[in-house]
């Protein structure tokens, strides 16, 4: 689709994020294009990059992103398309532009390239070309260096003209810091915040070095090159911020499929780029069964229900993943299943601490979830969590783990059902020796 991007996996198991800048094919063989700036001392641009030779072989991870334009376009209330791009985050938004350029309905498109100086804006001959094409088409270079005013940024540029932002669809592709500040004040100044579309990229070397992750002591456990604690934590903290304001948008009367899509929604206007994990919510019975059993998506959510939320987003390349279990009303036997899944994660987690492998670990979770009058479902075993993505070390799963599990790489996920009634709960979070705002 226009707008996603895919992962140039390395030989030495790192890996590097690019835009796709070329148009969707109609049919037939996709050429893909990519826009690769080159870094001083870059482990791709200046070591592998330069060797390759046509018919070369290279392995790519994707399609990823979330970041595109719609198969179907956006809605009759959009009108207008901003595009903001810094560097060679242009590639992100490109084919996107091309999209918007063929579909009727959208009358202005505006184009934000920040840059230090002309050169680094590099396909300025095919815009100039574009914008005496289409009547439509704006484009603007923002210069760091030619501007008068040190802090002049794009999305400065973009409040500075005359959008109609309640009709105006953003899409917003580089230096995370500001597809940030882009995403605030764009919306405070009318965008629609579901109509705020990101992909921020940060090059590999200026991943934060800070709280590296330790040699993995078992093969399950590897890492990427930019993997850092740091990353992971951030991510958790997003992630945990997401589920709590998630759970609160749902209402009783909403459909299953209604709230997975009012979820979606919110992820990406907190900024993130993706799921690597469909987002799961259960009203009701569903909530007995794991993620992978089917779901009824016209289920309506009720006045004394229990429902879980379970998400797996991406935020800056790492992944997050965290989900937990609320009750609508006062019945005492949906808050004692809800609260008995955090107590199970607390004192498996305090298992964990005293050194004890993964699959003991679940063995122990069996034996709690008694106690509180629920059986543990055994269908979910945790699994790796990492720098996206980290199915690129091993599908493996914490309940086969026959080693004590590394600090900040693991998902611990317990799902319980009561032992009666047609009623469960779910709770996960990263394993961390350190979570002072734990389910403890």
């Amino acid at each position: 689709q226009a707008g996603q991007h895919v992962r140039f996996l390395m030989e030495d198991g790192g890996e590097r994020p690019f835009s796709i800048a070329s148009v969707p094919a109609a049919a037939g063989p996709a050429r893909l294009e990519f826009h690769i700036r080159r870094m001083p001392g870059g482990g791709f641009t200046e070591r592998v990059l330069p060797r390759l030779m046509p018919g070369d072989t290279l392995t790519l991870a994707g399609p990823h992103g979330a970041c595109v334009w719609p198969a179907q376009g956006w809605a009759e209330a959009v009108q207008e398309l901003v595009l903001l791009a810094t560097g060679t985050g242009y590639a992100g938004v490109h084919a996107i532009m091309m999209a918007a350029l063929q579909d009727p309905r959208i009358r202005r498109v505006t184009l934000y390239w920040g840059g230090r100086d002309e050169d680094d804006c590099y396909a300025g001959p095919l815009l100039n070309a574009l914008q005496g094409k289409h009547g439509g088409f704006q484009w603007q270079a923002v210069l760091s260096r030619a501007s008068a005013a040190p802090a002049w940024h794009v999305q400065d540029a973009a409040l500075a003209a005359d959008h109609d932002w309640p009709r105006t669809v953003a899409y917003a592709c580089g230096n995370p810091a500001m597809v940030r500040a882009a995403r605030d004040r764009l919306c405070a100044a009318g965008l629609p915040p579901d109509r705020f579309v990101s992909e921020a990229f940060v090059p590999a070397r200026d991943r934060p070095a800070t709280r590296v992750a330790p040699a993995p002591a078992h093969p399950w456990e590897q890492v990427g090159q930019r993997f850092s604690l740091d990353g992971i934590l951030d991510a958790r903290r997003r992630s945990r911020d997401a589920v709590r304001e998630i759970a609160a948008l749902l209402r009783p009367g909403m459909t299953t499929r209604e709230a997975v899509t009012a979820a979606d929604a919110h992820l990406r206007r907190m900024g993130a780029s993706h799921n690597w994990h469909p987002t799961y919510v259960r009203f009701g019975p569903d909530s007995q069964s794991p993620a992978v059993q089917p779901t009824d998506f016209q289920r309506r959510l009720r006045d004394d229900d229990v429902f879980v939320v379970d998400i797996g987003p991406v935020w800056d390349g790492y992944e997050g993943d965290y989900g937990d279990t609320f009750v609508l009303g006062a019945d005492a036997d949906r808050r004692r299943c809800a609260e008995a899944a955090r107590q199970v994660f607390r004192r498996t987690r305090e298992d964990w601490l005293r050194g004890l492998t993964g699959a003991a670990l679940y063995d122990r979770a069996e034996a709690y979830a008694r106690d509180y009058g629920c059986e543990l479902v055994r269908e979910v075993p945790g699994h790796r969590v990492a720098d996206f993505p980290h199915a690129l070390y091993g599908r493996h799963r914490l309940a086969q783990a026959e080693f004590v599990p590394a600090d900040g790489i693991w998902v611990l996920e317990i799902q319980v059902r009561d032992r009666t009634l047609p009623i469960g709960a779910f709770y996960e979070d990263v394993l961390l020796r350190e979570m002072a705002d734990a389910a403890a």
